[in-house]
């Protein structure tokens, strides 16, 4: 039995088809909804990237507020020291230090970015206050996981 549904398309569609549409069209909402915290996650951590350690402690505070996955990664690698800014891309990456050079991981994807010398990054520098603040940061991170 075909419901008359002229009100909504203009013409008739079997209840079926009409539920396939908006069933796809909630899903590319949600990955719309989805591309757009990324970006505004991405954007906020690379202002990690300032020498105000006011301004980091109020971006930090942001990349909890954003509730993204990768938070409490990324705050954690700047409370370490391992938070660096790839010179020649811009990125914001966690560097290890090995022989010679630094092991990079995308901060923002956790994707391995191989091997570099050491003078190809620069770190994100961190104080005392600010470690007191990523602490409490992270520790709210850790209260909130489901």
């Amino acid at each position: 039995m075909q419901i008359p549904l002229t009100r909504f398309t203009g013409r008739r569609e079997p209840p079926g088809r009409l539920a396939k549409r908006l069933c796809a069209t909630l899903l590319f909402a949600a990955l719309a909804a989805t591309a757009a915290a990324d970006e505004d996650f991405f954007s906020t951590v690379a202002r990690l990237d300032t020498r105000d350690y006011d301004e980091k402690a109020s971006v930090a505070a942001e990349l909890v507020a954003t509730g993204h996955e990768r938070a409490g990664v990324v705050l954690s690698a700047l409370m370490g020291s391992q938070l660096y800014r790839h010179k020649d891309s811009g990125e914001i990456v966690i560097a290890t230090k090995v022989d010679r050079g630094f092991d990079l991981l995308d901060a923002l994807t956790g994707e391995d970015l191989g091997h570099v010398g050491r003078r190809d990054v620069a770190k994100i520098g961190v104080n005392n206050a600010l470690r007191s603040t990523l602490r409490g940061l992270i520790a709210q991170l850790e209260l909130n996981d489901p």
